[in-house]
């Protein structure tokens, strides 16, 4: 019997019966498609109305209706699979199945029916880290919660391996009630069960590499030294990966319980390795003839900046509230969402994945020191190249009181020369302050041990905590205008920018400092300039008298235009040191007075330099401006879509902020998670009728914002 179709606008069904009985072929319920769409499509999408319209489809068919519940995929997966494995976490799809399979009578069987790898639709659920379909599938009571796949994994497994924090506890927490109801008093094994290879959670969550995962298990008593059938124990793994951090919490010499995030460490000998390199070089403008020292010079300083330039470097990682397009902004039809016909842990038993590999590389190359910190650029080569350029100032201070050439010069302007230097010190103490010691930190978010509790209890209830409220990397509840730098790891709360001077970000904690890093930066290259020009001057007038005296022609009382640029050669291969000095200075002036003047602008307006560059990415910067809103510019509402500052209190309230910790104007940024109401006080913003923070989720590995480089 041939294949009889039939054609509506825009969707195809055809069908044909079985030789003998007439009885449909489940394979012919997936030629039935809308738009090139089919119920699987439709199901992975989370596309509920296309699913419903093409269950009426099939339901049309004659003679006999197509039996979608029936269908199987290559692999053996049925449209339960699909919709649990979904890439969104909505059940409408779910309920629906559930009730056709309850009135057809197979709810259970096929509910926890199992693929050809034999994994269940929970564990495609909890691979795929979709909670609700998870707890409804639950809720169903047709489903194994320790069914094992044909490698003997369990779903709780599978959560692990994919580091689904709040997955594996809602369905640890659901194993451990069902034992309790069960009236189990002893645990016949670990929460989670094992495989065939004897592994529990804790030996995936270990191979997952996920720190608050591990953590989480560990806290929860998990025993580090349990073997599987092989012998190892998760050290074993730790130690076969060089996971150092792994090996800590698993000896005990780090805390599960502490955060999962701290701060990166600056590597000194590293700045200091890096800035000796370049100074090295850049000296050579004091001893070496300048025309093999200048091409030395400008070859390495090249190519310096240009590791400096990099990705990393100056950039201040993902936002809170930032996120690229994810599926849930897209119409269901244009998700084109694949679903893997199985999710064998196989491939995660056999060894890190190259994504793992190339991370861990990454992170030793950061945190450890040998030959590649010199060969490689690293976090600290900013701030090396920046310590030589200092030092380059510094050995010219030193160079002009002890070179007897200039002596006179020395002698001449001892009161400027004290001056020049009690300023650099100062300058310097600055600097160290800010980029080794007091504040440590720029003002991280230390509420990790509360939150985490508040997200688990959420889980623990299949609420999926708001990732737009919290940082999936911290763990912890983002205070308004915070965000997460990759390169310090940490969240910030206030944060400004990620400075590459100090190797750290500017926030909340140490912003002040910062401001006034920067009016003492200038202060120095403007004396610098000045007595780059002083002894420039000075020089010139005596190479000039010294020519008038050889050739026995001109007054070397005065200078013309001429006179100077015959004297240009000179000055460069006597005085190229202090010429390169002169040059960067000048540069480096007009870099950091512009962005002195940003930061100045932007405490008036209580603005950061982060919202001012990434305005258009929160949804607090383009609410209407208050209407009661202090200041000439915030009487004026903004057109619909234009940067608004709710947080502008007017001129002189917003310098009063910025520089005082205390008293009624004083604002605590990381205690604050809520935008100020139209007519509020900021300082009353924790009781406010809040504006959302975000209403895009954040992801680790987004592409880093660009900041400003100081």
């Amino acid at each position: 019997m041939g294949t009889l179709s039939i054609r509506y606008p825009r969707f195809n069904v055809s069908w044909a019966p079985a030789p003998d009985t007439g009885a449909l072929l489940d394979l012919h319920a997936m030629d039935l498609d809308y738009d090139g769409q089919t119920a699987f499509d439709a199901a992975a999408n989370g596309d509920f109305p296309l699913v419903v319209l093409l269950w009426g489809m099939a339901m049309a068919v004659q003679p006999q209706p197509a039996d979608l519940l029936a269908a199987r995929d290559a692999r053996g997966n049925s449209l339960v699979h699909y919709a649990a494995a979904g890439t969104e976490d909505t059940c409408d799809t779910m309920h629906f199945l559930m009730q056709q399979l309850q009135a057809s009578g197979r709810e259970q069987t096929l509910l926890d029916a199992k693929n050809d790898a034999g994994e269940t639709p929970l564990m495609r659920a909890a691979h795929a880290g979709n909670l609700r379909l998870a707890d409804t599938l639950l809720r169903s009571g047709c489903v194994d919660l320790l069914a094992q796949d044909a490698r003997g994994n369990t779903a709780a497994h599978h959560a692990a391996a994919q580091g689904h924090l709040w997955m594996l506890h809602f369905l640890l927490e659901a194993e451990q009630r069902r034992n309790a109801a069960l009236a189990k008093t002893e645990q016949p094994m670990a929460l989670g069960g094992y495989s065939l290879q004897h592994r529990n959670v804790l030996h995936y969550a270990c191979m997952s590499e996920y720190k608050p995962m591990v953590q989480y298990l560990l806290t929860r008593g998990f025993d580090a030294d349990e073997a599987d059938a092989e012998g190892k124990t998760c050290l074993d793994t730790a130690k076969t990966r060089n996971l150092l951090w792994l090996e800590d919490l698993l000896t005990g010499k780090a805390k599960a319980a502490d955060p999962p995030t701290h701060m990166r460490k600056t590597r000194g000998i590293v700045a200091v390795l890096h800035g000796a390199l370049l100074l090295a070089i850049l000296s050579t403008g004091y001893w070496l003839v300048w025309w093999l020292a200048l091409p030395v010079i400008l070859i390495v300083l090249g190519k310096s900046l240009s590791a400096f330039r990099q990705p990393g470097h100056g950039h201040g990682g993902h936002s809170h509230g930032a996120a690229p397009k994810n599926a849930a902004n897209l119409h269901p039809s244009k998700r084109n969402v694949v679903v893997a016909l199985d999710v064998s842990l196989e491939r995660l038993e056999q060894g890190p994945t190259e994504a793992m590999a190339a991370r861990s590389k990454k992170v030793k190359n950061e945190t450890s020191v040998g030959l590649h910190t010199l060969t490689r650029a690293q976090p600290e080569t900013a701030m090396g190249i920046w310590m030589a350029w200092v030092g380059l100032f510094t050995m010219l201070y030193i160079v002009l009181w002890v070179d007897s050439s200039y002596k006179d010069f020395a002698d001449s302007h001892a009161v400027f020369l004290g001056i020049a230097g009690g300023v650099e010190v100062l300058f310097l103490v600055v600097w160290t302050k800010l980029a080794f010691f007091c504040p440590t930190d720029p003002g991280m978010i230390t509420t990790y041990e509360q939150d985490v509790k508040a997200m688990l209890n959420k889980a623990t209830r299949a609420e999926t905590p708001d990732m737009t409220k919290f940082c999936r990397t911290c763990l912890v509840m983002k205070p308004i205008r915070s965000k997460h730098c990759a390169q310090c790891g940490i969240c910030i709360a206030r944060h400004d920018h990620h400075c590459a001077w100090i190797n750290r970000c500017v926030g909340y904690s140490n912003h002040r400092l910062f401001f006034g890093f920067l009016i003492l930066h200038c202060i120095v290259l403007g004396v610098y300039v000045a007595l780059a020009i002083l002894v420039l001057s000075d020089a010139t007038h005596d190479l000039h008298a010294e020519r008038v005296k050889t050739d026995g022609s001109g007054s070397s009382d005065s200078l013309s235009a001429m006179d100077v640029w015959v004297e240009i050669p000179s000055l460069v291969s006597k005085h190229l040191l202090v010429i390169m000095v002169l040059v960067w200075a000048l540069m480096a002036f007009a870099a950091l007075a512009m962005m002195t003047n940003q930061h100045i602008n932007n405490i008036e307006k209580n603005l950061t330099i982060n919202e001012q560059m990434n305005w258009r990415r929160y949804s607090y910067m383009t609410q209407p401006a208050a209407s009661g809103s202090k200041g000439g510019k915030g009487d004026k509402k903004p057109a619909p879509g234009a940067m608004s500052n709710p947080f502008d209190r007017g001129f002189k309230m917003n310098v009063v902020e910025f520089f005082f910790r205390s008293g009624g104007s004083a604002v605590d940024y990381r205690k604050m998670f809520t935008v100020p109401a139209q007519g509020g006080d900021v300082t009353n913003s924790l009781t406010s009728t809040s504006v959302e923070m975000s209403s895009t989720s954040e992801v680790v590995g987004e592409k880093a914002d660009a900041s400003d480089i100081v």
